[in-house]
């Protein structure tokens, strides 16, 4: 059998990982020019670490981890709300890893490292079904044909427009903005610091001395970045934010051209299937979670289980591996995008009364029931 990837992400990796141990002919397609590992820090959590564990990397990925030895909830004024340890966080999700997208993105690319094809610089331009497989032409005006294609370049995948059309992606409010700025910085070592305002929650952890991560959330119905460069983002962030305490403040001030910035609105991504022919959606193309979900990764490294799975016990029947795929995965994305809805109100909300409770919440519930929250919402 032959497979073309269309994506060298999270999803595209894992995919070819698991579809190359089955011995299956694979071409990963891929629009940046080389490989670059990108991506600011995520937490891989509960099913997640486990398929990372079925791999064999998880000695590799917890080389990588941060060392964060707590994290700290506060108001957007500076008032501690709890303390929480990562150990806790490990031992309630079954595995719990703090580490950059990036550190998750170049152990896939080693593990694969000589065993596949990855041709950069090259993106599907047009997808013709052939009944038996499907033919793709490349960018470039190469041509290629293969018993399936599975689209795993992301939440605003070309793919799927290709293929399934427009108006799949569902944007939920709000905007995502991760950022790691160089610098002299007075945070503590070790020290993960999470501010909830009203519709507006920072998290800051220090990199190295010299060195800052943080991802906002920032809810709508208040400002908005005029543009996308580092000069409108950081004049946008400074005004957005001037009544967090100090050590926000600073690290929005300290942002300059040099600074790695990512930032896009929150979509979620529903399709009605995620299969068209011998053409099949995987991760954040098919299904994607927002980042408020905390399992977009995870998801990712899921799917692309589920899908070599699939394949594994139906080699023979190709749609009907497919169809397996789809009715194993969907549930599971489902529940984690119902999750991210239902977080919407504390995490980008601005009335009062949802952000009250919240505080409340963090500050006063026992840990033992945010614990069997926490397992359910991630599926634990």
């Amino acid at each position: 059998m032959r497979i073309l990837i269309s994506g060298g992400g999270i999803a595209g990796l894992a995919s070819a990982f698991w579809l190359g141990r089955r011995g299956v002919d694979l071409l990963i397609i891929e629009k940046a020019a080389r490989f670059e590992p990108l991506g600011h820090f995520i937490a891989l959590k509960a099913k997640g670490v486990e398929v990372i564990r079925e791999m064999g990397l998880l000695d590799v990925c917890r080389k990588r981890e941060a060392s964060i030895r707590r994290i700290r909830y506060l108001t957007s004024s500076g008032k501690l709300l709890r303390e929480a340890d990562p150990a806790d966080y490990e031992k309630t999700l079954g595995g719990y890893i703090f580490f950059r997208r990036a550190d998750l993105h170049l152990a896939l690319y080693e593990a694969l490292e000589g065993k596949v094809e990855i041709r950069y610089g090259t993106e599907v331009e047009n997808v013709l079904g052939s009944g038996e497989g499907v033919t793709v032409s490349l960018s470039g005006g190469r041509v290629e044909s293969a018993d399936l294609l599975l689209g795993a370049d992301g939440v605003h995948s070309r793919t799927r427009r290709l293929v399934f059309g427009e108006g799949y992606e569902r944007p939920i409010g709000g905007r995502y903005i991760a950022l790691t700025v160089d610098g002299t910085h007075r945070l503590e070592p070790g020290c993960l610091s999470v501010f909830l305002g009203w519709g507006q929650q920072v998290a800051l952890g220090a990199v190295s001395p010299r060195s800052v991560s943080g991802i906002v959330y920032h809810g709508d119905g208040g400002l908005e970045p005029r543009g996308k460069t580092n000069s409108e983002i950081k004049s946008f962030l400074i005004e957005a934010y001037a009544k967090f305490p100090r050590d926000v403040c600073d690290f929005f001030e300290a942002i300059d051209e040099g600074s790695f910035i990512f930032t896009d609105t929150i979509n979620m991504v529903r399709m009605p299937s995620l299969v068209s022919g011998r053409v099949a959606l995987i991760g954040d193309a098919g299904y994607c979670p927002t980042f408020m979900s905390g399992m977009g990764s995870a998801l990712a490294l899921q799917g692309a289980r589920t899908f070599a799975d699939s394949l594994g016990r139906s080699p023979d029947d190709v749609s009907d591996a497919l169809a397996e795929y789809e009715r194993s995965i969907v549930p599971i994305a489902r529940g984690f995008q119902q999750n991210a809805l239902k977080a919407k109100p504390v995490i980008l909300g601005r009335n009062a009364l949802p952000n009250l409770l919240r505080n409340a919440v963090v500050r006063f519930v026992p840990g033992s029931f945010l614990r069997k929250r926490a397992r359910r919402f991630y599926q634990a």
